[in-house]
């Protein structure tokens, strides 16, 4: 029979759990009697012990002064150093661990949770499409009446399985002390700040960065996803757009003109794209010309997503766009995406869920999944991009 793990959270801190309060040293048994029935910490230990060698210094003055002397200059060559170098530290002076740790890997998320997410059952996700209305037409008073159908169509995606699974050894959690991640967690709709959180064991620093990972990793597939690369993956918007009602910008860079182009090309198709997303470099770009046109340049504030964004005059819509650290930014490659957010959804069947796994041995393994796809119900037909876009 395999063992598993219950739902029990791993104590907080190993040492704790075992010695309470207890300083660091104290001695908690000794059975063989070796301090005469004293349980002494090593702090107490050494009280005593700078007791004794003043002692002795006072008790060398009255008998040897010379060798007082000496003593004396012994003691003036204690250096931090003494004793020699270990790997990282010197013998009489450790190392002082900082507990903060810094994710400098951390990129931020805001599709995730601009995206609306959609409770999704089975394995896949079927949704219908009216690609041509009935026809209408003038008529005389007494023409007979002619029959058109619509032209529906359906349109299925298999959901998709994300993984991440990791493991934390036993010798690992009871040695291993509390670090405050920072930067692991978005905040804001991942516009403001990083935020931190503590890892009080080495269990919890592994679950927490794993589970950063897996939101980072889903972020780039709803944008780089390709089922035709990868079978196991879903399509993000950079292959379920393709080119469709695209703004080919080779050879240069990005115009503002541009922007209203790809809005058009989508309002066209019956599309209202309500938000522009692209890579860093083209979101530069966008902000000088903005600048360059009219001056000091705000920040409008989007009250119903929480964050602030740099607005653009597309059509008759204020649109928000926001950078991504996923897209491209190699010349030639970079784009800019103009999202119709109606009909966008992550359709989920498992959202994400830890799950510990069977112990086989002195250390804990667990997994963290999501079940998942992401669907434009427009069939890339309301929204528009600009692809391309060469460095200047």
């Amino acid at each position: 029979m395999v063992a598993e793990f219950g739902n029990g959270t791993p104590n907080a801190n190993s040492y704790f759990q075992s010695f309470g309060n207890m300083p660091e040293g104290s001695v908690y048994q000794d059975t063989f009697n070796t301090m005469n029935g004293q349980v002494e910490s090593s702090t107490e230990l050494k009280s005593k012990f700078d007791n004794i060698r003043k002692g002795m210094a006072n008790h060398l003055v009255a008998v040897r002064p010379d060798l007082k002397s000496k003593y004396n200059a012994e003691l003036k060559s204690f250096g931090a150093t003494i004793g020699g170098t270990g790997t990282t530290d010197s013998v009489m002076n450790p190392i002082f661990l900082d507990r903060d740790m810094v994710d400098t890997s951390r990129k931020r998320t805001p599709l995730r949770s601009l995206i609306r997410r959609v409770s999704q059952q089975g394995i896949k996700a079927v949704y219908n499409t009216i690609t041509s209305k009935s026809t209408a037409s003038f008529q005389s008073e007494f023409e007979a009446l002619s029959v058109s159908d619509m032209t529906p169509a359906r349109t299925s995606k298999d959901v998709k399985i994300i993984r991440i699974s990791g493991y934390t050894s036993g010798f690992a959690q009871a040695s291993v002390p509390s670090f405050n991640l920072d930067g692991i967690q978005g905040s804001n709709s991942e516009f403001g700040p990083f935020a931190s959180a503590t890892g009080t064991n080495a269990m919890d620093i592994n679950v927490l960065q794993a589970t950063r990972a897996i939101q980072e990793f889903e972020e780039d597939s709803i944008l780089n996803g390709n089922s035709s690369t990868n079978a196991k993956a879903f399509d993000g918007i950079v292959a379920l757009q393709s080119t469709t009602n695209q703004v080919d910008a080779t050879g240069r860079e990005i115009a503002l003109d541009d922007l209203d182009t790809a809005y058009f090309n989508a309002y066209a198709d019956g599309g209202r794209p309500n938000i522009g997303v692209c890579d860093v470099l083209t979101y530069k770009k966008i902000k000088s010309l903005l600048q360059a046109k009219g001056g000091f340049l705000e920040y409008k504030d989007l009250g119903a997503y929480g964050f602030k964004a740099l607005m653009v005059k597309a059509g008759d819509e204020d649109i928000p766009i926001i950078p991504s650290q996923y897209l491209s930014t190699t010349s030639g490659s970079r784009s800019l995406y103009m999202l119709d957010l109606s009909v966008w959804e992550m359709r989920v069947l498992l959202d994400m869920t830890y799950q510990p796994l069977a112990q086989v041995d002195d250390g804990q393994k667990f997994m963290i999944k999501i079940y998942e796809v992401l669907i434009d119900k427009s069939n890339a037909a309301f929204n528009g991009c600009v692809l391309n876009i060469t460095t200047s």
